[in-house]
C-alpha cells in the first residue's frame, strides 16, 4: 500500500516541539483541581452510602441529610471531577496531535475558574437547601449558567486550536471537538425554561444520556485515540470509514437512549420504543470503537512500558463494553419490569461515570504526570482498590435490583402486597445486605482516591518518551481501512446537526403529542399548587430535601405496581415544574400516597422519626426541619391523591 494511504502517520511530525515531555500549566491546574473535586465527591459518596446502612448518621444536621448530600456528591463528581478531567484531556491531546500549541491559554484558565466555581458553588447551594429538584441538574440556575460560560470559553479555545489544521482531521480531533461543542449545547438545552411536566422528565432523560454520550464518552474516545498509538510507539491514527461510522453512530445513538429512563413510565409508548431501539443500536458505536483500538493494539501490548496508564485505559474500555448490555436490560420491557426503578438504574450510572469515564481520566493523569512509569507500585494499588470498590458496589446494586424487582412482583402474585406502608419492611430486608456491600465498596473506592491525590500533587509532570520499537510495515493496514477525511467546518456542522436531530426526536416531537401536553382531571384537581399554599410550600421542602432521590411519583402498568393506585400518564404532570417522577425506589412510591393516609399527626411524627414506629426503616429523619416545614411537607404528601 502506498505511503500516503496509510492510516498511520508520522508521530514525530505530530508532536509539538515546545511540549515533548513537559506538561502545560493548563493541563496541570485542570488535573489538580479535578483531583480535589474527586476526593470531595468520593468521600461524600461514601458517606451517602453509609447513611443507607446507618440511617441516623448525620440526621441532626441539615447539610448532612441524605437527599442533600447525595445531590451534592453527584454534582461534585460530574461537574468538578469529570468535567475538569476531560477538559484537561482536551488541552493535553490537541497540541500533541496537531503539533501546534493551544490557542488562548488565558481563556482556558478563565474557563477552569468558571467551571470550578460552578461545581463548588453548586454543591454548596444544594447543601444549603437551594436544589433545583431535577436529577443530574440539581444546582441552582446561577451555577449552571456559570458552568455554561466556562464550557463556552473552553469550546472557543478548542475550536481555534483545531481550526489551525487546514487539512483533514484525525479521529482524536473529531471526538474532542465534538465533546466540546456538545457539552455547550447540552448545558444550554438543560437551561431552557418552560418545559413543564413530562416534557421536563424527557429533558432530563435526554440530558442524562447526552451527558454520557455527547460529552464524556466523546472526550474519552478522543483521549484513547491519542493514547493507544502513543503507548504502543505508533503515530497518530488517521482513521478509516469504520472510525467515521463509529463517531457518527455514537453521536446519533447514545443520547437517543434517554427514554429508557422511563420505560413503563409516564411518557408516550412510542417514545419508549425509540429508547429501546437505540439501546440495541448502542452496540454499534461501542463495537466499532473497540475494533479500532484493538487493531491499534494488535501485537504491540507486550511493548508497552507504562503499564499503569495502559491498565486504567483498558479497564475503562472494558467497563464501557458492559454499558450497552446493562442499558439493554433496563430498556427491554420484559427485564425492565423487574429491574426498573431499582438499584439497577443507579448501578448503570456508577458503572459509566464512576467506572469507564473515571478510569480514563485516571489514565490521563498517570500518563501526563509520568507517574505511570515512575510510581508503578502506587498506581497499581490505586487501580486495585478503585476497581475492587467499584466492582463490589456495582455488583451489589445489580443483585439488589433483581432481588427487589422480583420481590415486588412475587408479593403481588401471592396476594400479599408489600410495596407500601408496613409492608415495605420486606423490601428493606431484601436490600439490607446489598446496601452494606455497596457502602463497603464505596468506602474502598473513596480511600483509593486519597492515593490518587498523592500521585497528582507529588508528580514530576514529565511525560516519558515511548521507547517501543515498532515496524509499521508489519501492521495490517487493510484492517485499518483507507482513511477517513473530515474537515473542521463539516465536522462542526455535523456535530450541531446530530444534537438537534436527537433533541427534536426525543423531546420536542413528544411535546406535540396531545397525551403529553393536555392536562388530566388528576392534574387539574389534585396536582395543581397555588403559590403560597401549604401544599406548594411542602412541595418546595420535598424538592429541597432531595426526596426524589428515594421516592418515585409514577405508577406503572405492570404487576409490581399493582395496588399503588391509578396508572400514571404524562398529562398528570402538566401543571408541575419540575415533575417529580423519580428514577429509583429506595422507599415506596408516593404518587397517590394521600389516598392511603388520613392522619396528619402520624405522618408528621413519621417524618420527624421514621424508626419510632418502623424500626426497620432506612428513611432519614427530618427532625432538623422546623415545625412549619414538617407541617407543610405533610400537607403536600396528603394532597397526593
Amino acid at each position: 500500500m502506498a505511503t500516503e494511504d496509510r492510516a498511520i502517520v508520522n508521530a514525530e511530525d505530530a508532536t509539538p516541539e515546545n511540549t515533548p515531555s513537559g506538561v502545560e500549566d493548563n493541563v496541570r491546574w485542570h488535573l489538580m483541581s479535578a483531583g480535589v473535586f474527586l476526593a470531595l465527591a468520593a468521600i461524600t459518596g461514601a458517606l451517602v452510602s453509609l447513611q443507607l446502612v446507618f440511617p441516623e448518621l448525620g440526621t441532626r444536621i441539615a447539610v448532612l441529610s441524605y437527599g442533600r448530600l447525595a445531590a451534592a456528591a453527584t454534582h461534585l463528581f460530574l461537574y468538578g471531577w469529570l468535567a475538569l478531567g476531560f477538559l484537561a484531556a482536551v488541552y493535553f491531546v490537541l497540541p500533541r496531535i496537531s503539533g501546534r500549541s493551544v490557542k488562548g491559554e488565558w481563556l482556558a484558565l478563565v474557563s477552569l475558574i468558571a467551571v470550578a466555581v460552578a461545581a463548588a458553588s453548586g454543591a454548596v447551594l444544594i447543601l444549603a437547601g437551594l436544589s433545583d429538584g431535577r436529577p443530574y441538574l440539581q444546582a441552582p440556575v446561577f451555577s449552571e449558567v456559570l458552568l455554561l460560560v466556562g464550557l463556552i470559553l473552553s469550546t472557543v479555545v478548542v475550536t481555534r486550536t483545531i481550526s489551525q489544521d487546514v487539512g483533514h482531521l484525525v479521529p482524536a480531533q473529531w471526538y474532542l471537538l465534538g465533546s466540546s461543542w456538545w457539552a455547550v449545547l447540552l448545558v444550554a438545552f438543560a437551561l431552557l425554561p418552560g418545559l413543564p411536566g413530562a416534557v421536563g422528565a424527557m429533558q432530563i432523560g435526554f440530558f442524562r444520556a447526552g451527558l454520557a454520550g455527547f460529552w464524556f464518552a466523546a472526550a474519552g474516545m478522543g483521549f484513547l485515540y491519542y493514547l493507544v498509538p502513543k503507548l504502543t510507539g505508533q503515530s497518530s491514527f488517521e482513521g478509516s470509514p469504520f472510525s467515521a461510522l463509529g463517531f457518527w453512530s455514537l453521536a446519533f445513538v447514545w443520547a437517543a437512549t434517554g427514554p429508557v429512563l422511563y420505560v413503563y413510565g409516564p411518557i408516550p409508548g412510542w417514545l419508549q420504543s425509540v429508547g429501546v431501539a437505540f439501546s440495541i443500536a448502542l452496540f454499534v458505536p461501542v463495537a466499532l470503537i473497540a475494533r479500532d483500538l484493538s487493531i491499534l493494539m494488535r501485537g504491540r501490548a507486550r511493548l508497552i512500558e507504562d503499564r499503569v496508564t495502559f491498565a486504567f485505559a483498558s479497564v475503562g474500555m472494558l467497563l464501557l463494553v458492559l454499558v450497552p448490555i446493562h442499558n439493554l436490560a433496563q430498556a427491554l420491557r420484559t427485564s425492565s419490569s423487574v429491574v426498573g426503578l431499582t438499584e439497577w438504574t443507579t448501578a448503570g450510572d456508577l458503572l459509566l461515570f464512576g467506572g469507564a469515564f473515571t478510569f480514563w481520566v485516571f489514565a490521563l493523569a498517570y500518563h501526563a504526570t509520568g507517574s505511570g512509569s515512575v510510581r508503578r507500585g502506587l498506581g497499581l494499588w490505586h487501580l486495585g482498590l478503585s476497581f475492587s470498590g467499584l466492582a463490589l458496589a456495582v455488583a451489589s446494586m445489580w443483585i439488589a435490583g433483581v432481588a427487589t424487582g422480583l420481590t415486588w412482583a412475587a408479593d403481588v402474585n401471592t396476594g400479599e402486597f408489600t410495596a407500601i406502608g408496613d409492608g415495605w419492611s420486606l423490601t428493606d430486608w431484601v436490600l439490607e445486605p446489598f446496601l452494606a456491600m455497596r457502602a463497603t465498596g464505596m468506602v474502598l473506592f473513596g480511600v483509593a482516591q486519597l492515593l490518587f491525590l498523592v500521585v497528582v500533587f507529588s508528580a514530576s509532570w514529565r511525560v516519558p518518551e515511548s521507547e517501543a520499537n515498532i515496524n509499521d510495515e508489519a501492521f495490517d493496514l487493510q484492517l485499518a481501512g483507507e482513511g477517513a477525511t473530515i474537515s473542521c467546518p463539516a465536522l462542526r456542522g455535523g456535530i450541531i446537526a446530530a444534537f438537534a436531530v436527537v433533541a427534536i426526536l426525543t423531546v420536542f416531537v413528544p411535546w406535540l403529542d396531545p397525551s403529553v401536553s393536555e392536562a388530566t382531571i388528576l392534574a387539574d384537581t389534585a396536582r395543581t399548587y397555588a403559590e403560597g399554599s401549604p401544599a406548594a410550600d411542602g412541595r418546595a421542602v420535598y424538592i429541597r430535601e432531595g426526596c426524589v432521590a428515594c421516592h418515585t411519583q409514577a405508577v406503572r402498568p405492570i404487576v409490581p405496581d399493582v395496588g399503588l393506585g391509578p396508572v400514571s400518564v404524562a398529562g398528570d404532570y402538566v401543571n408541575e415544574s419540575p415533575a417529580l417522577v423519580g428514577t429509583e425506589r429506595l422507599g415506596p412510591d408516593l404518587m397517590h400516597v394521600g389516598s392511603r393516609l388520613d392522619d396528619a399527626d402520624a405522618l408528621r411524627a413519621h417524618l420527624d422519626d421514621p424508626r419510632a414506629d418502623r424500626p426497620w426503616s432506612i428513611m432519614p429523619s427530618y427532625r432538623y426541619l422546623t415545625q412549619d416545614d414538617l407541617d407543610t411537607l405533610a400537607e403536600y404528601l396528603l394532597s397526593l391523591r
